[in-house]
């Protein structure tokens, strides 16, 4: 349970306040705009399919919709990453990238390995 309470910490500040930050700052960048508005979009519509699937009180389906939208995140960065590269040159975002591809990388293995078996 501890340990549910600390990544979901992790979660909201790398997850939200990290590419919301870099959102507003570089906001005037089309390519970064493009990149955590997507991001940011697609996290907004995870949090309210997980809310209504919720309300069914089925943790099986929870468990598969945060594993598809993990899945969809990782490889939704990994386009952005390789956007990034060839259009811009900020190091922060660069970074930012990186950490948030490492972080939902993370969030996917543990999914797949502790919270899939333990529905099925």
């Amino acid at each position: 349970m501890r340990f549910i309470r600390v990544w979901t910490r992790l979660a909201i500040i790398i997850g939200i306040i990290l590419p919301t930050i870099g959102f507003i700052v570089w906001f005037k960048s089309p390519e970064v705009r493009k990149i955590f508005g997507f991001y940011l979009l697609v996290l907004f519509i995870q949090l309210l399919t997980e809310k209504i699937v919720s309300s069914f009180r089925f943790s099986s389906l929870l468990v598969l919709v945060g594993t598809l939208y993990s899945a969809f995140r990782v490889w939704q960065l990994e386009k952005g990453k390789t956007t990034h590269s060839t259009q811009t040159n900020s190091r922060f975002i660069s970074n930012v990238l990186w950490l948030l591809l490492l972080f939902w990388s993370s969030n996917l293995i543990v999914l797949l390995t502790l919270c899939l078996p333990s529905v099925l």
